[in-house]
């Protein structure tokens, strides 16, 4: 019989907030996550730890790629 292996538990990664800054170009999100006890302040294209890179902030969502395997972490404001 095959064992399948319990999916990884989710990074303990939390949208917290978000703030908006109006630009000449138009808006600019920065997202606010916690999570290994710390506070990341984070723009589209930077990084969360060296795992996770910032794709994509909507208004409230943040899409995270993880670079060790390509797959992406939706974080949700609740």
């Amino acid at each position: 019989d095959a064992v399948t292996a319990p999916a990884p538990a989710p990074p303990p990664l939390k949208l917290v907030g978000m703030a908006e800054d109006w630009t000449a170009d138009g808006v600019v999100r920065t997202a606010i996550i916690s999570g290994f006890d710390q506070l990341f302040h984070v723009k589209e294209g930077e990084t969360v730890t060296l795992r996770y890179l910032v794709a994509k902030i909507s208004i409230d969502v943040v899409e995270l790629t993880d670079l060790g395997d390509g797959t992406t972490l939706r974080l949700a404001l609740r």
